[in-house]
């Protein structure tokens, strides 16, 4: 690393590639990266494909500008001898010790497999003149112990049966102690579950009895029930159900020395990615309780980075550095094994994309969420064009460089996941019951829900959608003066144009204050005429 650079130590136990970020300086924001002088998508190049890379920390001259800090990765070359190498990487939980809340339930260690293998090879297409450079490295692991593929929870405590009867017996206050029916009471108050199970929801039994392909309840039944502690008589239930991923990466180079004075170099990055999450999203798109089995999320990343530059030498100290590049990074998400909205009695928000909303459950009798995570159905796609000239020139103690640069990106998101929508709940009590304020009397006016969220929008799927465009320009001019051997002056001037950002769709405003200034602050009572 490079002094004043600092990255997070990489969680061996996540799925998927690891910690990439790092910071600069006690810099907050993320640090970037670019794969031979292109924007990189959400993937690097492994070590073997990289012949240097430098991270701009601070004191970076003009010739930097709004994408730093940064991290640049140059990828190697071919030469006129060949050179190739071959490698493996394995990782495996024969070595590992198990959890202990799996251990303390029974349960095995988790699953954790990873090959990592791959190789390298560059050499001569036509002796010095044409060279190649080509890389291959997959990933393959399976993971037991990543946050979305191990879940521990504190449950109801249901049993295997689920009938109306049963159920009401079991979690209707007017049966408990003094001490507990408040524990086994709706958050909004007013009606409570019949101890004869009769107005439990029908959307809730159908819910509590259906069951997954392997026989197991959707809402499962715990492993144990605590005998002690604050959660004394609720459920315990861990389980560790391994996920999926898959990478594939390839790197084709070509360097073409058209004179002594010209050369041509092509660059080609490609990364392929398909992972499966057993439980759900990344909660970090989603925050809330951990899921129960049963809505895996699937993930298919792809980057592509192809470049070209020309580097001519004009004069004995003019060198001429003309690129062009292309970087599309696009991802399809979406959530697997929920079931139709129809099966349970649920009418979606979106007739278009019909499956059930996220539920969570929160509260006294355990904390937890089911059918899927709102942010795992999403498309997205980003497609950046760069273009720069930068002319050097070296005369006596100056090094002057000059150049310009151009960046076009355009961006597509569609968030089907939003349709799909969540809905919260205080209690597993308010849960069962499931009524509106006007239905269980309460006396605050609370509904049995705490909480709809959705959205709807102009999508052929009834999604969210959103679609803008960013230009970006600069020009800079930089004079390094060595004044001595044991200093150099740097001298910059950097112009740069951001735009703002620009959209199809209509759904981003910009706002000119300016004009703003030109109109009387409307009163407060309102501008509405009545209609």
């Amino acid at each position: 690393m490079s002094s004043g650079s600092a990255s997070d130590v990489n969680n061996a136990g996540t799925l998927g590639r690891g910690t990439q970020t790092f910071n600069v300086n006690g810099n907050t924001t993320a640090g970037t990266y670019t794969v031979d002088g292109a924007t990189a998508g959400s993937s690097v190049p492994n070590p073997d494909a990289i012949s240097e890379f430098k991270i701009q920390t601070s004191q970076y001259d003009a010739g930097y500008g709004a994408n730093v800090p940064n991290t640049n990765l140059i990828t190697r070359s071919g030469a006129n001898d060949f050179h190739g190498d071959l490698w493996e990487f394995v990782r495996n939980d024969i070595f590992n010790a198990n959890d202990f809340f799996l251990n303390a339930a029974g349960r095995p260690r988790p699953n954790l497999k990873q090959n990592q293998f791959g190789g390298t090879i560059g050499g001569p297409m036509k002796k010095n003149k044409i060279f190649f450079f080509g890389s291959f490295q997959a990933t393959r692991q399976v993971n037991g112990l990543d946050p979305t593929s191990l879940s521990t929870l504190i449950l109801p405590p249901l049993t295997d049966d689920r009938s109306a009867a049963t159920i009401g017996s079991q979690f209707c206050p007017a049966n408990k102690v003094p001490s507990l029916m408040s524990k086994y009471s709706t958050f909004a108050g007013g009606t409570q579950l019949a101890c004869d199970g009769s107005n439990i929801n029908p959307v809730a039994l159908t819910l509590l009895q259906m069951k997954l392909p392997d026989g197991t309840y959707l809402i499962p039944t715990p492993q144990r029930i605590l005998a002690s502690g604050r959660n004394a008589g609720l459920g315990s239930y861990s389980i560790s159900l391994p996920s999926t991923f898959h990478e594939n990466q390839y790197i084709a180079n070509v360097d073409y020395a058209i004179s002594t004075k010209q050369n041509l170099s092509g660059r080609v990055f490609i990364s392929g990615v398909h992972q499966v999450r057993s439980l759900s999203a990344p909660y970090s798109l989603n925050a809330g309780p951990q899921f129960v089995p049963g809505s895996p999320h699937g993930f298919r990343p792809r980057d592509y980075v192809v470049g070209l530059k020309l580097t001519s030498i004009l004069t004995s100290n003019i060198v001429n550095e003309v690129w062009v590049a292309y970087t599309r990074d696009s991802s399809v998400g979406d959530s697997r094994g929920t079931p139709p909205a129809a099966s349970v009695g649920i009418t979606p928000l979106d007739p278009f994309f019909p499956v059930p909303p996220e539920i969570q459950v929160l509260g006294s009798l355990g904390t937890f969420r089911f059918l899927g995570n709102m942010a795992s159905d999403t498309v997205t796609n980003s497609v950046t064009y760069q273009w720069a000239d930068n002319i050097s020139w070296s005369h006596g103690r100056h090094t002057i460089r000059m150049g310009i640069f151009a960046d076009t990106q355009s961006n597509f998101e569609d968030n089907t996941g939003a349709a799909k929508g969540k809905i919260v709940v205080q209690n597993f009590e308010d849960f069962l019951l499931g009524q509106s304020a006007a239905q269980n009397g309460s006396p605050l006016g609370r509904s049995n829900i705490q909480s709809i969220q959705a959205s709807a929008g102009v999508g052929p799927l009834g999604e969210l959608q959103f679609q803008y465009r960013n230009y970006y320009g600069s020009a800079f001019v930089e004079d390094d003066i060595k004044v001595n051997s044991r200093f150099t002056l740097n001298l910059g001037l950097r112009w740069e144009y951001i735009g703002p950002s620009l959209d199809t769709d209509g759904t981003i405003g910009n706002v000119w204050p300016s004009p703003l200034n030109q109109v009387p602050i409307p009163p407060a009572s309102g501008t509405f005429a009545d209609r």
